[in-house]
């Protein structure tokens, strides 16, 4: 995410920046290379924060905007508010329960 922010001015989201990563390692320089980013980098605020370097705020709906603002993009309409919405899914599943939980639900909708 770095990288690409210091060399284009374009912040990318972590996935897309693990993709730049390989592209970078893979790709000689001076050859044609590409890289398609799918997410927003405001899904990943505080990644973003990290990586660029930033004082990051306390309160997590701060996030998005605070990132906007330091960069001096604007957040997508799509992520705009999206901290102000009910949390659906709130549940965290430990790893060593992952299969369990997961064969336990593939039976509940029979």
């Amino acid at each position: 995410m770095r990288d690409a922010w210091r060399e284009h001015g374009y912040l990318l989201d972590a996935h897309a920046a693990a993709a730049w990563h390989a592209m970078k390692a893979a790709v000689p320089p001076g050859r044609m290379r590409a890289v398609l980013a799918t997410a927003s980098p405001f899904k990943f605020p505080r990644a973003a924060f990290t990586v660029l370097g930033l004082p990051q705020p306390e309160r997590d709906d701060a996030l998005p905007e605070r990132l906007g603002e330091a960069l001096g993009l604007p957040v997508p309409p799509a992520l705009s508010g999206v901290w102000d919405k009910p949390v659906l899914r709130g549940e965290v599943i430990p790893k060593e329960r992952l299969a369990a939980d997961a064969m336990a639900r593939a039976r509940a909708w029979r």
